[in-house]
């Protein structure tokens, strides 16, 4: 199974390019079959391209790899901002009626990735909804289906879970303003904010588990 990790961080470099421009003609020919680089570099010199064949190479040889990625009909640079990890985290745990429907496409040509991404995204989901209903029942049932998936970043969130699990469980089922827990049910407030890409899930355990 291809780690998550890769799925998650399989966007381009962000920096500008001479090949951004011709990105698009690049894209259309890819999905007509073309795939040969020197041809596709001759094209594209006819074009104005000032840059060397080794670029172009380096470019097919991404969508080789990471044929996905010519589903987007945006330039490469564009196209690697909506695949960035922030991204990506984001609109993997967003709710389905917060995201308006160009996100909601974007998400959906991102659960095409890969299956081991769609468990991921129904992960988080579920682990949204019982904080948002405060289930504590659900969350040794949802650790376990988590810890089976093999996925790494959530298994050691599952760890992160275990490590306090009386304090989680306490947040979880207690009125918000409950003194002494209220600094726990603060932490899981953060969740959201986390998940939605200003944090990778090594910080949002300390974030939401670390004591004191």
């Amino acid at each position: 199974m291809q780690p998550v990790a890769s799925s998650l961080h399989a966007g381009r470099p962000l920096r500008a390019s001479q090949l951004d421009p011709y990105e698009a003609h690049l894209l259309k020919r890819w999905r007509e079959g073309c795939r040969n680089a020197a041809s596709l570099h001759r094209e594209i010199r006819e074009m104005g391209y000032p840059g060397a064949q080794t670029v172009v190479r380096a470019d097919i040889a991404y969508l080789r790899k990471h044929p996905e990625q010519a589903n987007y009909d945006h330039p490469r640079k564009e196209r690697a901002a909506s695949a960035s990890p922030r991204a990506l985290r984001w609109l993997l745990a967003r709710s389905p009626e917060d995201l308006t429907q160009e996100e909601q496409a974007k998400r959906t040509r991102l659960l095409a990735v890969s299956e081991e991404v769609q468990r991921v995204h129904a992960l988080l989901q579920a682990f949204q909804e019982m904080v948002r209903q405060r289930q504590p029942e659900h969350l040794r049932p949802w650790m376990r289906e988590t810890t089976q998936s093999g996925i790494p970043e959530l298994k050691s969130f599952v760890a992160g879970i275990e490590r306090d699990y009386d304090a989680v469980k306490a947040a979880l089922c207690l009125p918000w303003s409950q003194g002494i827990t209220e600094g726990k049910v603060n932490k899981l407030k953060t969740l959201k904010r986390v998940m939605y890409g200003r944090a990778g899930f090594p910080l949002l355990r300390q974030q939401l588990l670390h004591d004191g």
